[in-house]
């Protein structure tokens, strides 16, 4: 559930903030890849600075859910037209990368944006840590 193909698979939410790319859901066919197959829909969405990975998530949920019902009468039909893309394109994350994206090392220099969105980007509402 993301705007590929930024932040091909886990945590796109996360890295989306901590990044500061383009965030959004995409309705795609799924092939033996990660997040690699045709696109067959996408929205944005708009991030914001009162968003934290909580907030981004939910909202992906409920978009992905509009996406889908708009796009559902055109894809039962078959009509719904398939884009190639460049795997090259965009980005490609495991889960184990969070952790280090997500450290603060106390001896570092840092922008205040940089600490701002790691911390919004952990920040996942009911939950100590983002799950990974």
């Amino acid at each position: 559930m993301n705007l590929l193909p930024h932040n091909r698979g886990k945590l796109y939410n996360f890295r989306a903030l901590v990044e500061e790319s383009p965030f959004g859901v995409t309705l795609h066919c799924v092939d033996s890849g990660i997040d690699s197959g045709d696109i067959m829909a996408q929205k944005a969405i708009t991030c914001d600075w009162c968003d934290t990975g909580g907030s981004l998530y939910h909202k992906a949920q409920r978009e992905m859910v509009t996406l889908f019902r708009e796009t559902y009468p055109v894809l039962r039909d078959g009509r719904l037209p398939r884009q190639p893309r460049d795997l090259q394109a965009g980005s490609l994350h495991k889960a184990r990368e969070s952790d280090p994206a997500s450290r603060i090392e106390l001896n570092a220099r840092y922008t205040a944006r940089e600490l701002l969105n790691r911390l919004r980007a952990r920040t996942f509402g009911g939950h100590p840590r983002l799950p990974v």
